[in-house]
């Protein structure tokens, strides 16, 4: 079982998470990173958070937009949300790990919405309490039990649900006893 359950922004992961003194606990760590793909509308690419590879157990990378509506036309951009293949990653990755009592970590750009829909994902399969590292008005890192999620995004969320639902039928990718929640320890 996973020891905690934290979201958090890119900029917390890289400055809580990317020093020296953080590799002394690297295989207690693991991260969900999110990011925003090509952005036409501005020309740029919004990165994935630099996470030193040092500093983690394992590291799943993907890239959607923060968005709930399936494919959303903004000018000349196409919005692309979650799709199914990023929703399965997630559910591996979560099965990977969670027998191996790792600190489990979610980010995205702001930390506010991705990374919360996954973690009410992961709390509601695992039944951790969800903490948040935000950081302040001085860019100082705060840790505090996040009590009611509110701004999450529903399709991360919705598509995660709707997945694990179909493999518990029989009719998913993944086979049912190989979900994350269902420990090999229970077997």
């Amino acid at each position: 079982m996973y020891k905690s359950l934290t979201f958090l922004p890119r900029a917390a992961v890289e400055d809580l998470f990317n020093k020296t003194e953080a590799m002394a606990d690297a295989q207690s760590r693991v991260l969900i990173s999110m990011s925003t793909p090509f952005d036409k509308l501005n020309g740029s690419w919004c990165r994935p958070a630099k996470a030193m590879p040092s500093c983690w157990r394992d590291v799943l990378f993907l890239q959607f937009h923060d968005c709930d509506n399936r494919h959303i036309y903004h000018r000349e951009t196409v919005i692309m949300p979650i799709d199914d293949e990023q929703a399965y990653e997630i559910l591996r990755f979560l099965k990977k790990h969670q027998d191996d009592d790792a600190e489990l970590y979610i980010n995205c750009e702001g930390g506010q919405s991705r990374s919360a829909g996954v973690a009410v994902f992961a709390r509601d399969i695992y039944g951790l309490d969800i903490w948040k590292i935000q950081l302040d008005s001085k860019d100082v890192p705060v840790l505090f039990k996040h009590p009611v999620m509110d701004k999450w995004n529903r399709r991360v969320h919705s598509t995660l649900v709707r997945l694990y639902g179909l493999c518990l039928a029989g009719k998913g990718k993944i086979p049912a006893d190989e979900l994350p929640g269902i420990s090999t320890i229970q077997k």
